[in-house]
């Protein structure tokens, strides 16, 4: 990916596949994963548009792809066999020249204490996905703050085969600069960064908006959004021929 965004200055991504099934047929409602068994050929035509457009990524149609939106269409029993079943298909539209990526999207559900789903089985139906897509090959690294996610990102990491984990806390400048001195130091280079973080005092979650505290607010937004700047000034270090950086939105 790298020799590719050199030599050309820019990569191309392929659009929207939900939309594009739809005039292939997919029904409002119906599930867009379930044509990777279904309907595997049109699943393909789609990729091979984008592929004849100038493509040079790819993604897997998996946004769905997890046991919570999969378990609407009565396939939460079958999500590795779903993302494995689209990783083989876009590789075999991509071929050598053209890159795949796995594309995971959210569970549709509200994390606790806003809403019932746990913080330990959104990490299970992504890590159950992620298995699905890892054949893809790709290598992780994994940051976590404080003790407590520790001992639930280490071993969601090593269940992904990654060894690769660091504490960092964004809200410190000097913390991010050192996590990508170790990232460099561990690969020399890297591709991409996710960036995940949201952050609010628990007190002022819930109650009228107009309620909220001007501490809190431009400490939520020092750690939730400005975090995401510095991390990119940091990674950009490790990525002298290109790279790319993705960053969640919370609502």
């Amino acid at each position: 990916m790298l020799e590719k965004l050199k030599d050309k200055g820019y990569l191309v991504l392929d659009g929207a596949m939900g939309s594009n099934l739809f005039l292939l047929g997919l029904i409002s409602g119906d599930s867009p994963e379930a044509w990777n068994l279904e309907h595997p050929d049109r699943v393909k035509k789609v990729h091979q548009a984008f592929v004849q457009a100038g493509s040079d990524i790819i993604l897997t149609n998996t946004f769905g792809g997890n046991r919570h939106r999969l378990k609407l269409h009565q396939l939460e029993n079958q999500v590795v066999e779903v993302n494995r079943a689209a990783v083989k298909l876009a590789r075999e539209c991509a071929g050598d020249s053209v890159m795949v990526a796995g594309s995971m999207g959210p569970t549709g559900e509200i994390i606790e204490p806003l809403g019932s789903l746990s913080v330990k089985d959104a990490e299970d139906a992504f890590l159950e996905q992620a298995t699905g897509l890892a054949e893809a090959g790709a290598e992780l690294a994994f940051t976590y703050l404080g003790d407590a996610l520790k001992k639930r990102v280490v071993p969601l990491a090593e269940k992904l085969n990654s060894k690769v984990t660091f504490s960092c806390d964004v809200e410190k400048k000097e913390e991010v600069v050192k996590l990508f001195e170790d990232i460099k130091s561990q690969w020399g280079e890297i591709d991409f960064v996710v960036h995940a973080v949201a952050f609010s005092d628990k007190s002022e979650l819930s109650g009228e908006y107009l309620n909220t505290t001007r501490e809190n607010f431009l400490r939520s937004m020092l750690i939730s959004c400005f975090s995401f700047t510095e991390v990119a000034k940091e990674a950009s270090k490790c990525m002298k021929q290109g790279g790319s950086l993705l960053t969640l939105t919370y609502e």
